[in-house]
Parts: C-alpha cells; sequence; structure tokens
C-alpha cells in the first residue's frame, strides 16, 4: 500500500515508502516501544537505586514518545496503528519482575534486564531504517534509532559502574 500522507511533527512521507512490508514494520516498532515503555516502568518501580529508578522513568517517557510518534505515521497512511505491547514483551516484563525479586531489586540485575530489551528495540530499528534507507522516513526513523542507542548506552554505562563498584 503506498500512502500519500503527512506526520505532524515529521513531514511528508508519500514517497513510496509506506508499502506493506514497511507499515507491517512500522507497527512493529510500536509495540516494541510500547514493550520497553511498560518495563522500563516496572523496572522503576522494582529497583532499589533512585539513579537507576530515574533513569528507567526517563527513557519510558521517550519510548512512549516514540510510539505515539510511530501510531501517527500509521495513523496517517490511513491505518489503524497497533496501541499495545507483544507476548514477548509482557514475558520479558515478567523475567524482569522475577530476576529483581529473587535479587531484593539490585540495580545491577535490573539494568542487566533492561539492556536485553533494549537491545532487542535497537535490532528491530536497524532492521528498519536500512529498509528505508532512500526514502524520507529514514531520517525520521535514524533520530528514533539514535536515541534508543543512546537511551541503550545509557543503561550499559550505569550497569558498568554498578558492577565496577561492587567487584
Amino acid at each position: 500500500m503506498i500512502a500519500n500522507m503527512r506526520c505532524e511533527e515529521e513531514g511528508s512521507f508519500g514517497d513510496g515508502s509506506l508499502n506493506d512490508k514497511t507499515i507491517s514494520k512500522l507497527q512493529n516498532l510500536i509495540q516494541a516501544n510500547i514493550d520497553s515503555e511498560k518495563t522500563l516502568r516496572d523496572a522503576a518501580r522494582k529497583v532499589d537505586d533512585n539513579q537507576a529508578a530515574a533513569l528507567f522513568r526517563d527513557l519510558a517517557g521517550e519510548r512512549e514518545m516514540q510510539a505515539r510518534k510511530l501510531q501517527q505515521v500509521v495513523r496517517a497512511a490511513g491505518l489503524d496503528p497497533k496501541t499495545t505491547g507483544t507476548i514477548r514483551g509482557a514475558l520479558h516484563q515478567c523475567f524482569l519482575d522475577l530476576r529483581a525479586a529473587v535479587n531484593s531489586g539490585k540495580a545491577v540485575v535490573v539494568l542487566e534486564e533492561a539492556e536485553r530489551g533494549e537491545d532487542h528495540i535497537q535490532h528491530l530499528y536497524r532492521d528498519v531504517v536500512a529498509d528505508v534507507e532512500d526514502s524520507r522516513l529514514h531520517a525520521f526513523l535514524k533520530k528514533q534509532a539514535a536515541a534508543v542507542v543512546a537511551g541503550h548506552d545509557r543503561v550499559r554505562d550505569l550497569r558498568d559502574l554498578y558492577r565496577y563498584q561492587t567487584s
């Protein structure tokens, strides 16, 4: 499906970039951002460290905004965007909850699980960005991907700091 559209903040994407395959990948990104947002909010509640909790809340807000912008793109293409996460995301959230409970909310453990989730969303963005490289949608997705990479790096750096402090 080729869509002629306008996304509020991000400009027009009517250059043929929104075929069925691209829309499907955008829907997957929406769900991945929803999964990430839910898991990060949950991690903020479970972790025993204020700095890690603040980081998780900050990143959850970013993922929520990214999901909303992606939903605008899909909606502008005349389709209904996904509004829920995935079973995979729910399972990851349960696993994070379990690890946090077993380890009494130890920051390094919760950060490790959060990083795993961020690894997954990074992979999805790389795939979509590569798929739409010659389109105007590329810049929009690349900006979101950069935010995901930066968030992942913040989680990794804090995890490494706590590993270093406890060794």
